[in-house]
């Protein structure tokens, strides 16, 4: 198949409903394949040295998954069928923030134009590990006390499945109390859309003095990591976030057990 067909290729890809983006990068890992293979036949043999050529030239998995999909695709849409080779998927650990780094965090917030309502923002996503669309969706009702203790009641997140967060911070109780005291029950708390709640908590991150852009998910990540350092139950921890699987919850695991090297390695003697 010749590089000029690349066109209709396209159009096929659109055909399906494919995103832009994907479009786009399916396109172009075609025409990189074509280019690499010149005038020789594709063969099984052909694809595992193009494969090898991505490698060395530094490529991750996860774009060469990409690659591999793309021919995938490309193939059945000539009615061939190639052996394509198994690209293992990369482990890679959640981003999040230190102990440290977090009270950096909150203080720079509460040092902004909206403190208080920056600062508790902030703070329910990293104490109580809420999703970016969980925080813009609270409503002044989705607080309940039951017990003496003060609960979220999330409505949303993935699966559209609730839950409840207990809050067991006294200040961030506090907090809650005192922003959403005279709202009526069906007030959202925090009227923002998501593209602004994403670049305030990148400026706060900035503030705050952080060397990595911060962003809504690392607040989420950092909260399961801290409690996880702090010895809280993996499940209670499962349960706060709203993971279905257990097996979510545990590769926050691994950044503890990060930290355990590192501090051997310091201790070495």
């Amino acid at each position: 198949m010749a590089i000029g067909t690349i066109h209709d290729f396209e159009t096929h890809l659109k055909s399906r409903g494919l995103s832009e983006h994907s479009i786009q990068a399916f396109t172009l890992d075609i025409r990189q394949f074509l280019e690499f293979a010149g005038d020789r036949d594709i063969s099984s043999s052909l694809i595992s040295d193009w494969f090898s050529h991505l490698h060395e030239k530094g490529l991750t998995n996860k774009t060469l998954s990409r690659k591999r999909t793309a021919l995938s695709i490309y193939s059945k849409w000539l009615g061939q069928s190639w052996e394509l080779p198994k690209i293992k998927p990369e482990k890679r650990l959640p981003d999040a923030l230190s102990e440290v780094e977090a009270k950096a965090v909150l203080e720079a917030a509460g040092q902004t134009r909206h403190a208080n309502r920056n600062r508790l923002m902030v703070e329910l996503m990293l104490r109580c590990g809420l999703r970016a669309s969980e925080l813009l969706s609270l409503k002044a009702e989705d607080f309940q006390e039951d017990g003496g203790i003060l609960y979220i009641h999330v409505v949303l997140g993935k699966g559209k499945k609730d839950r409840r967060i207990p809050v067991t911070y006294k200040p961030l109780q506090q907090a809650i109390k005192k922003y959403t005291k005279g709202m009526l029950p069906s007030d959202i708390l925090f009227p923002m859309i998501d593209r602004n709640l994403r670049k305030l908590v990148a400026d706060i991150g900035r503030k705050a003095g952080l060397s990595k852009r911060l962003h809504p998910h690392m607040l989420r990540h950092t909260a399961a990591t801290l409690y996880l350092r702090k010895g809280a139950n993996i499940e209670s921890v499962r349960r706060t976030l709203g993971h279905e699987s257990l097996a979510t919850t545990q590769k926050y695991l691994a950044l503890t057990d990060e930290d355990v090297a590192k501090d051997l390695a310091r201790a070495t003697w």
